[in-house]
């Protein structure tokens, strides 16, 4: 079982091509947010390319974090403390 379906809710999470994959989400919240979400998802997706006419929304972000499991983040945790 990989990283990915390990730390998901549900076996359909993250299996859709949309603009909020699991690597994405995860990168969103490793970053130290400093201002409103929706200025840092401009600033984080600006360095991705994107769909012609596609925006990161932040109601659509929320919901793509709900589907990660915490326990993600002591697996990442526990692999960069054993390096």
């Amino acid at each position: 079982m990989d990283f990915i379906d390990r730390h998901r809710q549900t076996a359909r999470d993250f299996t859709r091509r949309a603009i909020f994959t699991f690597d994405r989400v995860v990168g969103v919240l490793l970053v130290n947010l400093m201002h409103s979400l929706q200025v840092e998802l401009d600033q984080f997706f600006s360095r991705l390319p994107l769909p012609s006419g596609r925006r990161a929304n932040d109601d659509a972000f929320r919901m793509a974090r709900k589907k990660l499991r915490w326990q993600a983040f002591v697996e990442l945790n526990q692999a960069v403390l054993a390096d």
